[in-house]
């Protein structure tokens, strides 16, 4: 009976990786957990030295035995530091520890320069998950968006856009989202030309492939409409139930990040388990300052606790 429970226990661990130790990821994790309340046990897994309040483990087979509270374990590393303890934790969930990963910000470049052949933790996903559609997504109280196509060029987006494509997507984001929020979402779908394509006048795309995608799923999935860029977020902001497709990446990010950079959070969906992580970056300039803001990563591990809780259902 006593090895049911700590088995439970392990299972519904919320995971969060240190990310670049160069960065204000200690600061923003050890602020985080200050101001929480934590259902279930954390397990941070960084350097021990930046996490001295927190109780230390010393090998894997301690993990299985930690009760509520905060832990902190260092995995012997390889590579560069903060991708080898974010590949840590994919080893940990992949094993039934835990349930969701919070992940503080990394460098792309500092992977890069030491050998990683990843362009950061999506790319990671939609590799090691091939047979996944791994969607971008973000989420807050006001305003929650998914990304078509993430990290490509802007000229790169007309090879990805076709009818069959979008409705594929849109069904796949309405299953993910019912899944993990066991409820379902009006989708706001932006329109790609200024204007919508103002009836072709700005750009064919929206007649030819957006609409008639649309067209085809509103059967199966609650669409409010395309509406232009420069006007959808005023409209979803309205609707607590709204959830925007957007193109491209600068399309959603940057409405979504002048209105929430301080709380947002990235929500990985289409993966066996939760991944949530702060929607900024490594903030080198201010690292070790003290002054690094640290609601994104606090609503973060919130959102984790959340989603752990829907998934025990």
């Amino acid at each position: 009976m006593l090895k049911k429970r700590i088995q439970l226990k392990s299972k519904n661990l919320a995971l969060i990786t240190q990310g670049s130790i160069k960065g204000i990821g200690r600061e923003i994790i050890s602020k985080s957990l200050e101001n929480l309340n934590l259902e279930y046990p954390v397990l941070i897994i960084g350097r021990k030295k930046d996490f001295k309040e927190y109780v230390s483990i010393d090998s894997e087979d301690e993990i299985e035995n930690i009760e509520k509270g905060i832990y902190v374990y260092q995995p012997e590393v390889k590579t560069e530091e903060s991708f080898g303890f974010f590949q840590k934790s994919v080893e940990f969930v992949e094993k039934g520890i835990g349930k969701a990963i919070v992940t503080a910000p990394i460098s792309k470049d500092e992977w890069i320069k030491n050998g990683v052949n990843f362009k950061g933790h999506t790319d990671f996903f939609k590799k090691r998950y091939k047979d996944k559609e791994i969607i971008m997504s973000f989420y807050s109280q006001d305003l929650r968006l998914s990304l078509f196509t993430d990290h490509i060029p802007l000229k790169s987006i007309f090879d990805y856009l076709n009818k069959d494509k979008i409705k594929r997507f849109i069904i796949k984001l309405n299953s993910y989202l019912k899944n993990t929020f066991k409820k379902e979402f009006d989708f706001y779908v932006c329109g790609l030309n200024p204007h919508c394509g103002e009836s072709g006048a700005m750009g064919d795309e929206e007649n030819d492939m957006i609409m008639p995608a649309l067209n085809e799923i509103r059967d199966d999935v609650s669409i409010k409409g395309i509406f232009p860029a420069d006007t959808i977020f005023v409209k979803a902001i309205k609707d607590k139930n709204s959830y925007i497709v957007c193109w491209y990446h600068d399309q959603g990010l940057i409405g979504f990040k002048t209105l929430n950079f301080y709380n947002g959070v990235n929500l990985t969906l289409g993966l066996p388990f939760i991944r949530t992580s702060p929607d900024h970056g490594t903030a080198f300039d201010i690292a070790g300052k003290n002054i690094a803001d640290y609601n994104s990563m606090l609503n973060s591990i919130k959102l984790a606790e959340q989603l752990i809780n829907l998934k025990s259902i």
